[in-house]
C-alpha cells in the first residue's frame, strides 16, 4: 500500500452525548474526487480515488476488499468501514450522522493517507 497527498478539511460532529468530535473530509471539486474509509479495529484511515476507472462507476469500495492495515496489522476485508460515517473513539467503532458535521471550508490542509487500490 502506498500513500497518496490529499487536500482535506476538518469539522466537528456528534455521537449521542458526545460534542465536537474532530473528523475530516477530501476537499471535493476542483478535479478531487476521492471518500475516506477507516480501519474499524485502529481508526487509521484510507483514501479511495473515485476518479480510478477500475470502480467502473461505483463510488464505494468492493466489500471483499483484501489488504492488511498498516497501522494494526490485520487483514482489512470486512472491516474496513466508510468514514466519517464511522468514527474509532476509545469506546471503540461508533456511527456518526453526518448532518450533525460542521465543517471549516475556509481551510484546507494536504496530509498523506494510505491508497486504496483497486484493480480491475
Amino acid at each position: 500500500m502506498k500513500k497518496i497527498q490529499v487536500r482535506c478539511v476538518k469539522g466537528f460532529g456528534v455521537i449521542g452525548n458526545l460534542h465536537n468530535i474532530e473528523v475530516i473530509k477530501p476537499l471535493s471539486g476542483f478535479g478531487y474526487a476521492k471518500k475516506f474509509y477507516c480501519c474499524s479495529h485502529c481508526g487509521e484511515l484510507f483514501v479511495l480515488d473515485l476518479n480510478n476507472p477500475a470502480l467502473k462507476g461505483s463510488r464505494e469500495l468492493s466489500a471483499s476488499f483484501n489488504e492488511t492495515c498498516p497501522r494494526c496489522k490485520i487483514s482489512l476485508e470486512g472491516l474496513i468501514v466508510t468514514y466519517p460515517e464511522h468514527v474509532v473513539l476509545t469506546s471503540g467503532l461508533e456511527r456518526m450522522d453526518e448532518s450533525t458535521i460542521v465543517y471549516d471550508h475556509e481551510f484546507s490542509f494536504i496530509k498523506e493517507y494510505w491508497l486504496l487500490e483497486v484493480t480491475a
